[in-house]
């Protein structure tokens, strides 16, 4: 379904429901539900859900306000997606506790780097990552791509989890992650599997597309 600015507005509204505003933000931050991608409405939900103590929304808004410069003052959203971050890891949010461990790594965004520690939270982190991507957790699934990816921060690429990952996003309507499925089911190297998930895939994209 899409939205309009004026609805999103209302939706946006501290009485709506924060897995509400959740939900659409992640329309909005993924292009998810035929949705066009507008970061700036996805701030806006998340952080109407943040108010309410919403924990996935705290790590997203933070994700917004440090990667894409949603505050004016990048010294002020780095400070402001610390805060949610931490906030969102105390209520016991795995994606917040691995961006957190990934900022420490890099030494990103004030972060003191600990490449040492970091390593030693993510170990600790997997098993509960891979659990809440099991349930369904987009962001835990994003991240697991992240970690395994070939080009990953943390030595651990592995194409299988990558794979599997992605194709469960795309599954939620992830936008790229349907690209990816697709693109991987075309060319000679192509499995006869990836090719049938690559057609069905594409059947998909095109049918959000029309709408």
């Amino acid at each position: 379904m899409l939205y309009d600015r004026c609805l999103m507005r209302m939706l946006a509204d501290d009485l709506i429901a924060a897995e509400e505003q959740y939900q659409l933000g992640l329309a909005f931050e993924f292009g998810m539900n035929q949705q066009k991608i507008d970061y700036n409405a996805a701030s806006e939900l998340y952080l109407a859900a943040s108010r309410q103590a919403h924990p996935k929304a705290q790590a997203r808004a933070a994700t917004l306000f440090a990667f894409l410069g949603s505050c004016s003052d990048i010294d002020s959203g780095a400070s402001i997606a610390r805060k949610l971050l931490q906030r969102s890891a105390a209520r016991n949010d795995v994606s917040a506790k691995y961006q957190l461990a990934q900022w420490m790594l890099q030494g990103a965004y004030g972060s003191p780097i600990n490449a040492k520690l970091a390593k030693q939270n993510l170990l600790q982190l997997l098993p509960e990552l891979q659990v809440q991507a099991e349930a369904g957790y987009l962001a835990a699934q994003l991240h697991l791509i992240d970690i395994h990816k070939p080009a990953s921060i943390w030595g651990m690429a592995d194409p299988n989890p990558v794979k599997l990952w992605t194709l469960k996003a795309a599954e939620q309507g992830h936008l790229d992650c349907q690209l990816a499925v697709a693109t991987a089911g075309v060319g000679p190297s192509a499995s006869a599997a990836d090719k049938e998930k690559g057609r069905e895939m594409l059947k998909k994209i095109e049918f959000q597309i029309k709408g």
